[in-house]
């Protein structure tokens, strides 16, 4: 079996820079060692799709490579290994030939002149396409790659590098300015009055109108799938990609883009029988299977926090397939009590916008917070 023809493109471009970092007359490695070795060691690799030992074997040959020619660094940053880091939503990270880029969490996109491999996968990556956590990306011969995240995510990367925080493209949603909030019908001594100033001033939800956010407004299925898409970062690439379908969804509904976002990214299923229920309004144990959802599928996280509900009034109340997601609601401080000295769930409850804001904001900042 034979490499497929853009993993040899990856491996050639690991071979150039090895040939251009061996000096005339150097005895160090020699023509016959590359073919001998190294490139039977890399058809073997690339026939069992074993990524990590085509990884360690083409990190090896670089770091050989980058002794023999002294070591040197070229101008601007360099990192010489995989090791995540945490970098917010927009913030972009620039290779070139040779570099290897690492999503252990999060989402996001790349966009180079060249070509990029998902050495996970081995397959090419076209400019535009998007990121898979948990995924390498080897940046072929003669490329520039621009790597930008499009949610909190954890990455890393390796070889020279720029790194431009909060960089890239927020998305088609508008940021509203920070400051004084607008809205006659929050207070500063309200409960959610962080949390309605934390959505709104990242820009995950605006107002009922210019002066009124409605935080006792019930908050419905097509309203949260449209924050979390704000929340991701608004991947526009995702969304345009997008094939989900629901009878109940039209393509000239706002929402529909969403919608389809949403189902393509497996956050949602829908409400069964081809329907989405878009105008339903969304319960708090709904909210939190999303939410459970967008972390675990699309960003990537382990999200391992679980509570003992036995001792919550209504934990009865907790349908079979919400269970998981609300014990890691509560166990993560996500979700808590209703009511002041009664443990309650309220599972089946609407949840108001004030609420969802509150959701929202106790996630992102436990879970999207940059340390």
């Amino acid at each position: 079996m034979k490499l497929k023809p853009v993993l040899a493109a990856g491996v050639c471009g690991a071979l150039v820079l090895c040939a251009a970092a061996l000096g005339e007359g150097d005895s160090l490695i020699s023509r016959s060692d590359l073919e001998a070795s190294f490139i039977p060691q890399t058809v073997q690799q690339g026939e069992s799709i074993q990524e990590n030992r085509l990884l360690e074997a083409y990190d090896q040959a670089l770091q050989r490579a980058q002794q023999i020619a002294g070591s040197a660094t070229p101008a601007g940053s360099y990192s010489a290994d995989l090791s995540p880091r945490s970098l917010s939503a927009g913030s972009a990270v620039t290779l070139e030939t040779g570099g290897c880029f690492l999503l252990a969490s999060g989402a996001g996109t790349v966009r180079h002149d060249g070509a990029v491999v998902d050495a996970t996968t081995g397959t090419e990556v076209l400019s535009g396409g998007s990121l898979t956590a948990g995924h390498r990306y080897l940046v072929a011969e003669d490329t520039r790659a621009e790597f930008t995240l499009s949610a909190a995510s954890s990455a890393g990367f390796s070889g020279p590098y720029r790194l431009d925080l909060n960089s890239g493209n927020p998305g088609t949603d508008p940021q509203p300015p920070a400051g004084p909030l607008p809205f006659t019908d929050v207070r500063e001594k309200d409960w959610f009055y962080s949390a309605v100033a934390y959505v709104y001033q990242n820009g995950l939800f605006s107002g009922m109108d210019d002066t009124t956010f409605g935080p006792n407004q019930k908050m419905d299925r097509s309203m949260l799938v449209t924050v979390l898409y704000r929340l991701a970062g608004s991947p526009a690439d995702q969304m345009s990609s997008a094939q989900a379908s629901f009878t109940d969804v039209r393509d000239k509904d706002w929402f529909a883009p969403y919608v389809r976002w949403a189902a393509s990214q497996d956050i949602t299923a829908g409400t069964g029988d081809g329907l989405f229920s878009p105008g339903q309004p969304v319960t708090r144990q709904q909210v939190m299977v999303l939410l459970y959802n967008f972390g675990t599928r699309y960003l990537g996280l382990n999200l391992y926090q679980r509570a003992d509900l036995s001792s919550y009034a209504d934990v009865s109340r907790v349908d079979n397939w919400g269970l998981e997601a609300m014990r890691w609601a509560v166990g993560a401080g996500i979700l808590s009590s209703t009511t002041p000295g009664e443990l309650v769930l309220e599972p089946q409850s609407s949840a108001t916008r004030a609420q969802v804001a509150v959701m929202l904001q106790n996630f992102a900042e436990n879970f999207l917070t940059q340390p």
